[in-house]
């Protein structure tokens, strides 16, 4: 963990070998998602989340309309929200 300074305004926090350096609530849950989710597959060998249309694949969270959202890559679509939280 790095407190903000010159190099890092925002602070930094590594959790393995993922830097989390969202300045938002929404870019940080996009973060620690991609982080989640990579540590279930690489760990565990599981996919997930998995889209109710298309099943396993592509999904991978990004910002929509400013939130944190789940997106389904074979559609594309908003599958669900990262987090019930809005932007701030």
């Amino acid at each position: 963990m790095e407190l903000p300074g010159p190099d890092f305004p925002a602070g930094l926090i590594v959790v393995e070998d993922v830097a989390i350096r969202g300045l938002t609530h929404a870019k940080a849950a996009v973060e620690v998602a991609e982080g989640v989710q990579r540590f279930i597959a690489e760990v565990h060998r599981f996919i997930w989340p998995v889209c109710t249309q298309h099943g396993p694949g592509l999904m991978h969270p990004e910002l929509h309309q400013g939130r944190a959202f789940w997106i389904c890559g074979q559609g594309p679509h908003p599958f669900t929200a990262v987090s019930d939280r809005d932007t701030t």
